[in-house]
């Protein structure tokens, strides 16, 4: 089949103009002293900062200095059910890199809604590269588990398995420049070339059976430093709980929000939609703008950039 080529997606976390940081339990200074005994003691619950972001929702461990490096990221979660009210477009998926870092080594699901219609598909991305979608059938239900990991010399390994139909993925792919400083599970509000499209409403969604790999050790999501990150955008939010009593799991939902007509940064031309706490909360460029989402869907149509992969591999 002939490749179809669409533009690389903004996979890098984006935050915005206004960021809460807080501690859910530990201070960050506990944080700090606390990481090294995290090498030696898995079950060492790490504290948990809060951040926002105008694309990822969700949850991401990060090392604590650039001696210390993640090899391995897994996950598995539930195809959620987009509901079809409105347009909008979620991806969900497990990586490492992005959080702080210029590149996201990533494989996982799209869950979108158009016109009236939904579209369901497995995907990888070596971002800043285009992503690639997979061939395998995925359904609203469907369980899915999905791994990625670093096997030396600027390789990865990524895999997906669709528990549901017993069907999987795997791939090696080459990424230079990788600092693997992060590793998360992530909801996520895609891009295109106008910037974040709207989210879609996808209700409520679970990641179970996390853990991550640093330094030779693996462990839940609590296990490291960890920040929450709550997704913002000017129509939907998507909010993580707490972590379970033992790291592995959290659930992410939707919840619509009522939009604040703001001035656009530098007062110059236009009104954005935007949804801050604070009425003067204007998002980095990369975020939604009211005109880019309309642009994105109408002249896009919204097909996803992605490069099909052959079914043999």
């Amino acid at each position: 089949m002939k490749d179809i080529l669409y533009p690389s997606s903004i996979r890098n976390f984006s935050r915005l103009a206004k960021i809460s940081h807080k501690t859910k339990s530990l201070s960050l200074a506990a944080c700090a002293l606390s990481a090294a005994a995290v090498l030696t003691h898995t079950s060492t619950v790490m504290a948990t900062l809060v951040t926002s972001s105008s694309n990822w929702g969700g949850y991401a461990d990060v090392s604590s200095s650039s001696s210390q490096t993640f090899t391995n990221v897994s996950g598995d979660w539930t195809v959620p059910t987009v509901s079809t009210s409105s347009s909008g477009y979620s991806s969900f998926w497990v990586g490492l890199d992005g959080f702080s870092s210029s590149t996201v080594e990533q494989i996982g699901i799209e869950a979108d809604s158009a016109y009236g219609r939904t579209d369901y598909y497995a995907w990888y991305e070596m971002y800043p590269n285009n992503s690639f979608e997979i061939p395998l059938t995925i359904k609203p239900g469907n369980a899915i588990s999905a791994d990625v990991s670093y096997i030396g010399s600027n390789k990865y390994d990524l895999s997906i398995n669709d528990i549901t139909t017993g069907k999987s993925y795997n791939i090696t792919k080459t990424m230079s420049g990788g600092q693997r400083s992060s590793a998360e599970w992530i909801a996520e509000a895609p891009s295109d070339y106008f910037g974040v499209l709207p989210l879609a409403n996808f209700g409520s969604d679970t990641f179970t059976v996390a853990s991550a790999t640093l330094n030779g050790v693996t462990g839940s999501i609590s296990a490291f430093s960890n920040y929450d990150i709550d997704l913002e955008t000017p129509t939907l939010d998507a909010t993580p709980t707490a972590l379970s009593s033992n790291g592995t799991s959290f659930s992410i939902s939707t919840s619509a929000v009522t939009p604040i007509l703001t001035r656009g940064r530098g007062g110059r031309g236009g009104w954005n939609w935007w949804s801050g706490d604070d009425p003067t909360a204007v998002p980095e460029p990369s975020s939604l703008t009211l005109i880019g989402s309309v642009a994105g869907m109408l002249l896009l149509g919204r097909k996803r950039r992605k490069v099909l992969e052959p079914l043999t591999k």
